[in-house]
């Protein structure tokens, strides 16, 4: 099997730490960032935004949508930034309380509130209140030390006397020169609408991702160049799936940006888009608790569209937490699209479209991609592992795993913050049964996971270690 490397496992081989200077990206506003060894995070305070959200040796920022003139210090929404308590307007009345449209979360200084360098990771947290909402925004972001993935939780307080209906949508907004006509989009979506301003039945007609019919003309929504179909359109994650997600890529700038959520988390998925004469001038993929930017009012008079709820419910002194992870890697200019995108226990799995397509792992180790084969659709092909035994076990357990033919494998253990804690197997092993005994007895008790990898593909198990 042909393994591609675009960056070794402990990339700090390839990538020195701060290599993109932070003045680079709005100097003159006050942000704060994040680096690792591969990719940088800049977050904006004044409303929020992540500004950008760069890697090495790329030119390309994907979050560039929106970026204030020189010395603008104004509060402004750029980039990825998010809609609390509404995502559409808001009435003539409320706007003439101050209220402004999609929230006050673009609108108002986000306070640090942590900076630090924690072991594996990069992390910040932020906050910010809404005054007329009356609502609070605790954010985290941890930046993974050796791959560009970014783990968002936002935690939202209700700070009201009562409990009340709210939304959150996070927005992804980009410009030229990352959007082009190159660019596509995919995403795990199925049925739904375009935008419409009729407040009587809005999701009509039904339109099912990605080819429809728009003014009698055939457009695809995953390619941006057909500049035919409506500005904005919403989908609800396909049912039964765990995690929504979406991606979008510029072979041509060699850059994929993506995401991945849980689908109880954010239901909804919207693409926007804008045109000039024809040519790409703005686009968004977002995902949020709602697909439509009424007013409350009319909102709430909707009711329920496809089976999934169009605002939630926060009683009074209650917090909810909803999490997202980005990612933004390089691509080869014959990237296809993508196919699939998995959380594992390892990390975050990009399958791109296509028979022959290639795989792409992000953990937090690093980045590898390789070329798919047939057995990579039927991993028990190569090899099997079993369950651990004893478990629970203390305080030694036997893993078994057999192999159809000789390969090298490797046998880790990681603890439940993804942390590799014992090596096992690092060999080439001849094809048949083999077992392994890991001595637990200098660990503490608790929950384990054992991972076998064999050319790029891996089998885990859960193990449960008690004394």
């Amino acid at each position: 099997m042909k393994v591609i490397v675009l960056f070794c496992l402990l990339g700090i081989f390839f990538f020195n730490v701060s290599a993109i200077k932070s003045e680079e990206i709005l100097p003159w506003r006050e942000t704060v960032s994040l680096t690792n060894n591969v990719a940088r995070v800049v977050v904006d305070t004044h409303g929020g935004s992540i500004a950008a959200f760069t890697i090495e040796g790329n030119t390309y920022n994907p979050l560039n949508w929106s970026h204030p003139e020189e010395g603008n210090r104004e509060c402004i929404r750029m980039g990825h930034f998010v809609c609390c308590d509404r995502v559409g307007g808001s009435s003539s009345k409320e706007r003439a309380n101050g209220m402004p449209s999609h929230g006050e979360a673009g609108s108002v200084i986000w306070t640090v509130l942590e900076n630090q360098s924690p072991g594996d990771s990069m992390k910040t947290s932020l906050q910010c209140n809404l005054p007329l909402a009356n609502l609070s925004i605790h954010r985290t972001l941890n930046l993974w030390q050796y791959a560009p993935v970014l783990e968002v939780t936002d935690t939202v307080t209700n700070n009201n006397v009562l409990g009340r209906p709210f939304n959150i949508l996070q927005h992804h907004s980009c410009a030229p020169p990352f959007l082009s006509s190159s660019v596509i989009v995919d995403a795990n979506v199925e049925r739904g609408f375009w935008q419409s301003k009729s407040h009587e039945k809005p999701f009509e007609p039904v339109i099912y991702w990605p080819n429809i019919e728009y003014n009698g003309n055939p457009v695809d929504l995953r390619k941006i160049s057909d500049s035919n179909g409506p500005g904005v359109t919403n989908f609800v994650i396909k049912d039964g799936e765990e995690y929504g997600w979406t991606t979008v890529i510029n072979p041509t700038a060699g850059l994929l940006i993506g995401y991945i959520w849980k689908a109880q988390d954010y239901p909804w998925f919207r693409l926007w888009r804008s045109y000039n004469n024809g040519v790409p001038k703005a686009m968004g993929v977002e995902f949020g608790t709602t697909p439509f930017n009424f007013t409350d009012v009319d909102l709430y008079r909707i009711g329920d569209v496809f089976d999934r709820h169009v605002y939630d419910y926060l009683d009074t002194g209650d917090s909810q937490d909803r999490s997202f992870t980005m990612f933004v890697i390089e691509i080869p200019g014959d990237f296809t699209g993508v196919s699939e995108v998995r959380r594992t226990f390892e990390g975050i799995e990009i399958e791109e479209r296509g028979e022959s397509g290639r795989l792409i792992k992000l953990t937090q180790e690093g980045i590898i991609t390789r070329v798919l084969t047939e057995t990579d659709h039927n991993p028990t092909e190569k090899f099997v592992m079993a369950q651990n035994s004893p478990n629970p076990f203390n305080p030694t357990t036997t893993i078994s795993f057999t192999l159809v033919k000789a390969e090298h494998v490797d046998v880790n253990v990681y603890n439940v913050v993804s942390q590799k804690v014992d090596t096992l197997v690092d060999d080439l092993l001849q094809a048949g049964t083999h077992s392994v005994v890991w001595d637990a007895s200098t660990f503490s008790a608790g929950i384990y996971f054992c991972t076998v990898r064999i050319n790029g593909l891996t089998e885990t198990r859960k193990m449960i270690y008690i004394k």
